[in-house]
Parts: structure tokens; C-alpha cells; sequence
């Protein structure tokens, strides 16, 4: 028979370790029970693998477990690529990944706005401007 002492389970972080080893497990058996194309498996496959905040989750988690969170997300892209393999599919989980936001002009902008080290910077005209302004005065 095993005797508990009064104190178990009131050192500080052994229930929050243990709730979130509940999470990290409850994760891993969405991928592997749960049926493919779920809100359980979505979920759970999300967890893993996706970023945002996903990943700040996944990064508290592992602090919270004493392990690195890439360490964490590896064992999960691990786990969901043997549920795929089992099913007959691609080890590789398909993410739909949003377009990035187009950045900069669709066209090189016209030659008359392209820096010239010869001529003054705009600032250095206006300057220059200002103090033959003054001068005249």
C-alpha cells in the first residue's frame, strides 16, 4: 500500500503539469480515435500544426511541461503523419495556407521617381531652399 503524504499534489506546478499533460494527451488521441475531417481531429490537427495563436499555445504548454515547443510540435506532425498513413493517405497534411497581402506596386515605378545620387535628396532642396530664402531677406 502506498501512503500519500499531506502535502502531494500541493507542490506548486504539479497540478498545472498534470492538466496540461491531460491537454497534450487528449491531443494526441483526437488524431489517432477520432474520425478524419471532425471538429475533434480539425482541432487537434490545428493544435499541432498550425501557427498564430496555435503556436503561442503550443510554446506556453511546453513551458508549462519543461519541454522546447518545437520539440512539441514535432511529436504532433509526427503523430498526425502516421494517422494519414494509416488511412491510405499522404504522410504530408494538407494546410490551407492564406495568400500573403500583395505588397510593394504591381509595375516598377517610372524613371522620373527612381534616386538619383547626383541630385539633392528633397529634404537637402528644401534646406538649401530655406536658407536662400533667408538670405535674400
Amino acid at each position: 500500500m502506498v501512503t500519500l503524504g499531506a502535502d502531494y499534489g500541493s507542490r506548486r506546478g504539479h497540478g498545472e503539469r498534470a492538466l496540461w499533460s491531460a491537454v497534450v494527451q487528449q491531443a494526441i488521441d483526437d488524431v489517432h480515435d477520432e474520425p478524419m475531417g471532425s471538429i475533434e481531429y480539425t482541432d487537434a490537427v490545428a493544435f499541432w500544426s498550425h501557427a498564430g495563436d496555435w503556436t503561442r499555445a503550443r510554446s506556453g504548454i511546453a513551458d508549462e511541461l519543461g519541454i522546447h515547443a518545437d520539440d512539441l510540435a514535432a511529436t504532433g506532425r509526427r503523430i498526425i503523419a502516421q494517422r494519414r498513413v494509416s488511412e491510405g493517405l499522404t504522410a504530408e497534411t494538407p494546410v490551407a495556407l492564406p495568400k500573403p497581402a500583395r505588397r510593394g506596386r504591381a509595375h516598377p515605378p517610372s524613371s522620373e521617381f527612381r534616386f538619383d545620387a547626383s541630385r539633392p535628396l528633397p529634404s537637402e532642396r528644401r534646406r538649401r531652399s530655406a536658407s536662400a530664402h533667408s538670405r535674400r531677406l
